[in-house]
Order: C-alpha cells, then structure tokens, then sequence
C-alpha cells in the first residue's frame, strides 16, 4: 500500500512540473497517514536543559527550554531553544538543531516546528539529512518521519559516492530509496552529466526518468544525448522520445569521425561489452562517411554496420541508393559496402555533366577502396542507364542495357571504367540528343533535397557546471558530527 502511495505522488509531481506542492504535501500526508497510521499520541521525553521557563505565548502555555535536548517515541531533539506547546502537541525547535532517528539517520536545521501527532516536522534555514549513503541539503523540508519522505520546498541538492545532484525543488523518499526533482534539474558524477526540467530516480536499481530539455554528456561512450524525455539504469541504456538526438565520437582518438542521428525515438544499450544504436520514425543520419533518411536504423558498434529500414535512402559522395532495405559497413574512417534488397536502385551524379547515371537489379552491392567507389554488382536481372563522354569531356549519348545474370560496373579514380557479365548483355547506344539528358529507368527516385546536411552546431547545456560548495555554511553540530565520524 505505501508503495503505491508513494508513486501517485511521484507521478503527479513530475506530470504537473509547476508549483503543486501544497496539494502534492496535502495528498501525501493524507495517503501516508492511512499507510502508517500514524494518528496515535506521540510521547514526548524531556532529557535535559539548562533553563526552563513556563510563559504564556498568545493565551497558551509554553514551556521555554534552553541548551536543550527530549526524544519522542523514534527521534532525539538537540537545540539550542525548544519551546514545548502544552495545550497542543507541538513544539518548535531554535538554533543548532540535531535530530538523530533510531534508524540511524540524522538530521540538522536552523529552525523547526515538530507535530507530534502526525510525527510531520517543517525544517527551516540549513537543512542538512544524512543517511547511510546520502546526505540531502536544503533551506526549507518537511518531512514526514512515519513515512520517512522529505519534501525540499526551494532548494534540494543530493550528494553520494557516485557524484551530485541538484534542483529547484522535490521529495526523497528514503524507505524507496527514490526521489522526484523539478526545476532546473543537474546530476553529475565522473563520466557523465545530464540536466532536464523534472527527474525520477531510483537509487537501488539506479534506474531514472528525465523529462524536458534533457541534455546528456556521456563520456565513457563519447555520446551525447538530448530530448524532451529520457530513460535509463545503470546498464547504460539510454531512452530517447520526442526530438531525439545522439553524437558519438569515434573511439579512435585519432579519428575525426562524428555521427550525428536525428529520430523521433532513440535506444541506446550494452550487451557483452557490444554497444546497439536503434533509431525509430523519421531517422535522419550525417557522419563523414554517409547520410542517409529511414523509418528505422539499427547500428551494433563491434561489426560497425548500420541496417537502414523502410524505404531508406543513403547518400556516398554523389552516390544515392533507396531500397526497402539498405545495410551500410564501414571499416575505420572508410565506407566498406553498400548492399540493398529487394528491388533497389541507385543514381550517380556525373561530377562533370552533373548527368544521373541509374543502376537498377533485385540486389546491389557497392563496393568500395579507401573510401571510393571500386564495383558495383547487380543481380539478378540488372538493368542500367550511363551515360558517356567524349575526348573533351562533352555529353556524348547513354548506354542503357540490362542482364538476367550478375553484372558487375568497375570503377577509377576518373569515373566508371568497364562493365561485365557473366551472360549476355542485351542493351544499345542512345545517341546525343536534347532528350537523353531526361532519360530514367522506370522506378527512378532521385531526392538529394532530403539528404541530411552536416549539423553548424551542437547542442549544449543549459545550466553552469554544479559548484563543488554546499549552498550554505554548514552548521556547528553537523560538523561536529562529521569530525567524530573521521576520528572513528
């Protein structure tokens, strides 16, 4: 039941993203108190003091307690002050403020106002809560002490051993481990940063939500990531929805290899140390050595190939192919192949007629050498549209032929060389005319106006670099404590 609860708060405080925070407090204290039935009378114990005086604060009787210290049923109080309501069960606490609970958590403000029939406290100036593997600073909390959950109402800022986590304003709920923050939203440890308008995390499973102008920095896998929403844990994957974007950096460090992928949706995740890039719905990609458009990409980072799906296009210097299917295998710096089946077909733009040379088949392998075009196989039933140049590199007519066999069009560093078959080619020489410029094979696509463009920036964070400095100096009593912790 507290479970539950306890994601209906999450789920409204990150859903809303605005300043619900007294309907958020008012719904959680309501469903907590039913989870922990925390309704009964609260014992209070007087320890110690060295003063005491019994006044009369607007018609109540008040106890003032000075240099002072009392337990109630599951906490210490340490204050300089506490004044001890006696018509209600209230008191208010001032000055060097320490709170030890009996689950080994401790507690430090300047100021509090404890409610010891609903075990809820309001914890005011230099609010410090430690725990076993964190400690949370804020300015202004309440907190819930039967349900163990802090609400920061201005300022939270989350530190562990794994790095540091700052925002406007959310809750921490101990007994989950979890907690939800809104606002300006930084976390950051050694090998990554990410910032965002609202986060949910999970520090047991290490599993987050990120929502709104995420950005992520990654550098242990040299990407970076943003979007309107993101997802993850601790294996490394990364979720992506909504203006999804990723850089990656080559590996190489020598290399000046930069993939930049658009896409509606991006998944990013490890398996046995192989790295998978999966893109979903209007996929745009741009590295040095291709582009291409697709409804789908799938990239596996050891055999460095990229599967394009669903009426893909790539581009390869003044190459285009569109097929149902495009696989694209790179090695090093280089492009290594181009394959596409069933049904593909490819355009050349001739560099100097800037005629469309077209190759069509049920199969087409583009085999390339340092990064140019060597061959082209089609196969079977290729047919092929080129177009040729006379001595002074002037249009001089086309050839179009076709095969039922593998054809295979080798290629120089001047252009198309030969071509060969292994049976019979069936085609013709076209004259020069003013018509041949305009001639194409039937299924012609030709759209270099869709080709991804190399990206004139890059995204970058909106917020500065978290400050290693607590937002506050750090009470009296709390460093106490952390010295007795380093003499142990």
């Amino acid at each position: 039941m507290l479970v539950a609860e306890l994601l209906s708060i999450i789920r409204l405080s990150v859903k809303k993203n605005q300043h619900t925070l007294l309907s958020l407090i008012g719904i959680g204290i309501i469903n907590l108190f039913l989870c922990s039935n925390s309704y009964a009378q609260t014992r209070i114990t007087i320890n110690s003091y060295s003063k005491i005086d019994q006044v009369m604060i607007g018609g109540e009787q008040v106890r003032k307690m000075y240099d002072a210290s009392l337990s109630t049923d599951n906490l210490d109080i340490i204050a300089d002050s506490i004044f001890q309501y006696q018509e209600r069960e209230q008191f208010h606490a001032f000055g060097n403020i320490q709170i030890d609970t009996e689950d080994g958590k401790h507690i430090w403000a300047d100021s509090l106002v404890y409610f010891s029939d609903r075990d809820f406290s309001q914890l005011r100036g230099r609010v410090i809560i430690a725990t076993d593997s964190t400690t949370l600073f804020g300015n202004k909390v309440d907190y819930l002490f039967s349900a163990e959950v802090a609400f920061f109402l201005d300022l939270i800022r989350l530190e562990d051993d794994d790095g540091i986590l700052v925002a406007k304003e959310g809750e921490y709920f101990q007994r989950l481990d979890s907690a939800s923050f809104r606002k300006e939203v930084q976390l950051s440890d050694s090998t990554q940063y990410a910032e965002g308008d609202s986060l949910f995390i999970n520090r047991t499973t290490n599993a987050f939500r990120f929502l709104g102008n995420v950005f992520a920095d990654d550098s242990v896998n040299n990407t970076l990531l943003t979007g309107d929403y993101m997802e993850g844990d601790s294996t490394g994957r990364r979720f992506l929805n909504g203006n999804a974007y990723l850089r990656r950096i080559s590996e190489d460090s020598t290399a000046t290899d930069t993939t930049h992928i658009n896409a509606d949706e991006i998944l990013f995740f490890k398996e046995d140390s192989v790295s998978y890039t999966q893109g979903f719905r209007d996929v745009k990609i741009w590295s040095p050595r291709f582009s291409s458009v697709s409804d789908t990409v799938l990239y596996n980072d050891s055999t460095d190939v990229f599967e394009l799906i669903s009426t893909p296009r790539a581009w390869h210097k003044n190459i285009q192919l569109s097929g149902p299917y495009i696989r694209v295998e790179l090695d090093d710096n280089n492009i290594k192949q181009l394959l596409s089946y069933p049904s593909p077909f490819a355009v050349q733009e001739d560099s100097l007629t800037t005629r469309l040379n077209q190759i069509k088949g049920d199969t087409l392998q583009a085999v390339f050498l340092d990064g140019s075009i060597s061959r082209i196989n089609v196969y079977p039933n290729s047919e092929i549209l080129f177009y040729s140049t006379n001595e002074n590199d002037e249009p001089d007519g086309a050839i179009e032929f076709n095969a039922k066999a593998i054809t295979t069009m080798y290629f120089s560093p001047a252009g198309f060389d030969s071509v060969k078959s292994i049976e019979s080619i069936d085609g013709a020489y076209i004259p020069e005319s003013p018509a041949v410029a305009e001639r194409r094979l039937d299924g012609f696509i030709w759209s270099p106006e869709l080709r991804p463009l190399r990206p004139t920036s890059t995204p970058i964070r909106k917020y500065p670099v978290i400050s290693k400095e607590r937002p506050f100096s750090l009470p009296r009593r709390y460093i106490e404590y952390m010295n007795t912790l380093i003499r142990e």
